[in-house]
């Protein structure tokens, strides 16, 4: 995508556009089901993340109504934040028994990645939804370093999509859209200019 490329180039002016313009195309290719594009638990995440930060009104309103289909589930964890933050990003009332449900999977899983990082998200959505503040933002926080941590060591070392943390992006703008809080982390995996 060409906007991670314009981040890691620091035209910071046209990654934002860019973003935009890729939004419907991540639209289609996470939830248009005549295309049949095969998603799995990490991937649709982009997509999702991309449409909720970028994309115009009209496509969140599709979003809204489409389903998460995928062709592998690795971690129930993965799917059901992938289904959270589709429901708390395009503005539907999150049942907090399915916050609690989700935690509770994540926690119990011997997945890693899960623990250090689809936890704290799950967490960031769990204070979204309590107006917990501080938890949002310890959970933002986490995130970032396991991206890091990643990005660094993992598999996103070698993945243009290593360039930016989209989750804990997506995690400021519902903080700042749904309660008015200011994220403070610092780090160039989350450049916050994009949701100014």
């Amino acid at each position: 995508m060409l906007a991670y490329a314009k981040y890691a180039l620091e035209e910071h002016s046209e990654v934002k556009p860019n973003f935009e313009k890729a939004a419907p195309f991540a639209f289609l290719c996470g939830f248009d089901p005549k295309l049949k594009t095969s998603n799995n638990d990490w991937t649709i995440q982009q997509e999702l993340n991309v449409v909720l930060l970028f994309a115009e009104q009209d496509v969140l309103e599709k979003l809204k109504h489409s389903e998460i289909k995928l062709s592998s589930v690795q971690h129930q964890a993965k799917l059901q934040y992938a289904e959270l933050l589709k429901a708390i990003g395009t503005g539907q009332t999150i049942n907090k028994d399915d916050v609690e449900a989700a935690l509770l999977e994540a926690k119990n899983t011997k997945d890693k990645d899960v623990l250090q990082y689809i936890l704290p998200l799950l967490e960031a959505i769990s204070a979204l939804v309590s107006g917990d503040e501080l938890r949002w933002q310890t959970s933002i926080d986490k995130a970032i370093t396991w991206h890091k941590d990643e990005c660094k060591f993992g598999d996103l070392k070698d993945m243009e999509e290593g360039f930016i943390c989209l989750n804990a992006l997506t995690m400021a703008k519902l903080g700042k859209d749904m309660h008015g809080w200011q994220c403070q982390t610092d780090s160039l995996y989350l450049p916050l200019f994009l949701i100014d």
